[in-house]
């Protein structure tokens, strides 16, 4: 098959990173035989390039495009459009629902007889009484012709493929994220405990990520003033609250937490490898792929009850899923896990548990069978 994935928001994103869902999926989908082009939007940029001469199936594509006043979305359809006759893809994949951009891409698949699926992530409406008023215009106006119109959604949690069911869509299908572990060989091997000068015997606990409001890292501090004495908590990530946290740890007085700021991926599996458990105290994740991350490396992960960790997380041994942020309740799943849960064969079976459920590959061939199911059942003319 021949497959377009447009990714219809005009943020900036590193398409070539290691953990790009759309360069993921496409790698996975190329491998099963298929071409698949990524377009992203970007006024700097036009044309498409080769991932590499490795992946030759996989191209990405900037396209121009002209901003929607008022909601700030990108508008590719004058852009696309010669694109997509010319191409005369088999399939067209539209990220997120609920963006205006989507839509009219579908209007645009319809005209020209394209086949389409959607591919959800978000599961809440954006706060604000104007991404309401959108909501309702949307629901009532734009969403029933999508609904008609998609061949199926692919739902990166159950709580999106809730979502979706809610709102009418008709087939829904839980279709978790991957991740593209190769990227971890050959990495920088970094002693971050003789680095750091944490002893031996210390117990780590590892947060990755951004710092900012909605994934609580003050609460990390929180958590590293209350742990018993051997429990050091390492903080891996910039943002906006790295100052509040620098600033709350000093007030503390606390010598068990370490603020290592952004790692160059590179860095990153010595510091899984050498770390006990992960947390994650986020109010809103559309996945966490840092919590796969975790698993391949063989850490147990605490987090809150956002859509991946609760999807994921579904035996102990993995981890554990805290409803609020009770220092004490995480304090007791922490200590539990470093106690009785990080012998080294509970370590590598987290590994190839994440191996087995989250490989590209795997979950491409989900896809190729879910599209090809849905195809069997459109009406031939």
């Amino acid at each position: 098959m021949k497959i377009a994935i447009v990714r219809t928001d005009c943020s900036s994103q590193d398409i070539t990173s290691y953990n790009s869902q759309e360069l993921g999926l496409a790698l996975g989908l190329a491998k099963l035989g298929n071409t698949v082009d990524i377009f992203l939007g970007s006024k700097e940029r036009s044309g498409s390039s080769v991932i590499s001469d490795r992946d030759p199936g996989v191209r990405i594509r900037y396209v121009g495009f002209c901003t929607i006043p008022i909601f700030d979305e990108p508008c590719y359809n004058q852009f696309l459009k010669p694109i997509f006759k010319e191409e005369n893809y088999d399939l067209v994949q539209i990220n997120e629902e609920g963006n205006f951009s989507s839509y009219l891409i579908t209007r645009l698949c319809v005209s020209l007889g394209l086949p389409f699926v959607i591919y959800q992530g978000m599961y809440k409406i954006l706060s604000g009484r104007k991404w309401h008023l959108y909501e309702s215009i949307h629901d009532r106006f734009l969403r029933p012709s999508m609904k008609r119109g998609a061949l199926t959604a692919f739902c990166k949690t159950t709580v999106s493929k809730r979502f979706l069911e809610t709102r009418g869509y008709p087939r829904c299908t839980v279709l978790p994220v991957g991740l593209n572990f190769d990227v971890f060989d050959g990495c920088i091997e970094t002693d971050w405990r003789a680095e750091l000068g944490i002893g031996d015997t210390e117990r780590v606990i590892l947060y990755v990520g951004a710092l900012e409001n909605r994934r609580n890292p003050e609460f990390l501090v929180r958590l590293a003033e209350r742990a018993p004495e051997g429990y050091v908590f390492v903080i891996v990530g910039d943002g906006p609250e790295r100052v509040a946290v620098e600033r709350a740890s000093v007030d503390c007085g606390l010598k068990n937490i370490y603020i290592l700021g952004k790692l160059p991926q590179t860095e990153l599996p010595s510091i899984y490898r050498q770390s006990d458990v992960f947390v994650l105290p986020s109010n809103y994740e559309i996945y966490g792929m840092v919590v796969i991350e975790a698993l391949f490396f063989g850490v147990p992960v605490v987090s809150t009850p956002t859509a991946g960790p609760a999807d994921i997380l579904t035996e102990y041994r993995l981890g554990t899923v805290i409803q609020d942020l009770n220092p004490d309740d995480w304090l007791d799943s922490i200590v539990g896990y470093c106690e009785q849960g990080n012998a080294e064969s509970d370590r590598s079976w987290r590994a190839e548990k994440a191996l087995q459920q989250f490989d590209w590959a795997a979950i491409a061939c989900r896809y190729a069978s879910e599209v090809d199911a849905a195809l069997q059942e459109v009406p031939r003319p």
